[in-house]
């Protein structure tokens, strides 16, 4: 009996609980900002984009770079909260050097792949035709541009025959 009072005193120590409560606080501080911080991307990014949706202006880049900002946003805010608890301080390090030892390993695996894609973002971001203009690459690959991808550009020729032609290869 005594030696479980004994272990109730020392696990729940004034000491131990004021740390308990300052990192519960943090917590709630760090979570109350994300949530702030957030809320006032998605206004403004709305504001902007209403704003360029009068000038009739494509949209869809500020979506996208909204949701890059966004999900970055939660993530360095999930990792600050992570970094608050003592016992997870070492997990979270161990997981961001594992995350970036995985996308450097998967970065060298899919250059080719990586490499369309940022070609394609590229293409989204310039413009340089769109669906609906006829293209010619050289020889058999022109036709009327039909879809447009981030990692590939579909042509339809004149036989109406699908042609797939990767990003990077536009522009080579």
């Amino acid at each position: 009996m005594e030696e479980s009072k004994a272990f109730f005193e020392s696990f729940f120590s004034q000491e131990k609980l004021i740390e308990l409560v300052t990192i519960g606080i943090h917590i709630l501080l760090i979570y109350a900002m994300l949530v702030a911080l957030v809320h006032v991307e998605r206004r403004m990014f709305k504001k902007f984009i209403e704003r360029r949706e009068k000038q009739s202006i494509d949209k869809t880049n500020l979506i996208f770079l909204k949701n890059v900002v966004i999900y970055t946003t939660y993530c360095i805010g999930f990792l600050s909260i992570f970094n608050q608890i003592p016992g997870m301080q070492q997990l979270s390090k161990t997981l961001l050097t594992g995350a970036g030892i995985l996308a450097a390993a998967v970065g060298f695996g899919s250059q080719q792949a990586i490499s369309n894609i940022v070609s394609g973002i590229f293409m989204v971001l310039f413009k340089p035709f769109r669906v609906g203009d006829h293209i010619d690459l050289g020889g058999e690959n022109k036709g009327t541009v039909v879809d447009i991808s981030l990692r590939h550009t579909t042509i339809k020729n004149s036989e109406n025959r699908m042609i797939i032609v990767q990003s990077l290869s536009r522009h080579r």
